[in-house]
């Protein structure tokens, strides 16, 4: 039976991605959950919070981060919406396009035959992105876009080529969102663009 809730899918680029995302789900009436890296967790103040607020820790790189899902389908089924980050980290490309996603999104979609809700956020990199915070200051955007929900057929053991088609579907719609928040998007009259190192 397909899960009650819904995925929301989208890229990450910035730091301050989940704050512009859960407050418009917040604001729209949703219970969010958000799939997040276990080291957030261990900082005792973020983690505490974390933990209140019923977020899912996933263990990456390792065995237990299937316990994850788990987890996720129990939240969806419960009505929540789960949000995702398909990357698994913010992205390192220089031009904060989407990196190649991991499986998780895909074989959560799969297992569940929940609906996934492509999204592009763009704007949040000039606040806080990997190997750079700031400058903080007025006049920074942030344009959300939201595609129409993808249904994947619900299958509980999938092929790896199901997994990998799934997978480059769904970051299809998500890059499709990115184009089109771009687009909506106008940088604030005193940045300039810098180059940007990519981490190792």
């Amino acid at each position: 039976m397909p899960a009650a809730g819904v995925i929301v899918a989208s890229n990450h680029l910035s730091y301050f991605d989940p704050l512009c995302l859960g407050t418009c789900l917040v604001d729209a009436g949703r219970t969010v959950r958000f799939l997040a890296k276990s080291e957030l967790f261990d900082n005792p103040l973020v983690g505490w919070a974390l933990r209140g607020a019923g977020q899912i820790p996933v263990k990456r790189r390792t065995r237990d981060a299937r316990l994850a899902l788990g987890h996720a389908v129990e939240a969806l089924r419960a009505g929540a919406t789960v949000v995702v980050y398909p990357e698994g980290t913010t992205t390192k490309n220089p031009d904060f396009s989407p990196q190649p996603a991991k499986s998780g999104l895909a074989r959560l979609a799969l297992l569940t035959g929940a609906p996934v809700v492509p999204v592009g956020q763009w704007g949040a990199h000039l606040l806080f992105a990997q190997g750079r915070i700031g400058p903080f200051r007025r006049g920074i955007r942030v344009v959300l876009r939201a595609g129409p929900p993808l249904r994947l057929e619900a299958d509980p053991d999938p092929s790896r080529d199901t997994v990998r088609s799934a997978t480059e579907r769904l970051m299809a719609a998500i890059a499709e969102q990115v184009e089109l928040a771009k687009r909506d998007w106008a940088p604030p009259p005193w940045y300039r663009p810098r180059s940007r190192s990519v981490a190792s």
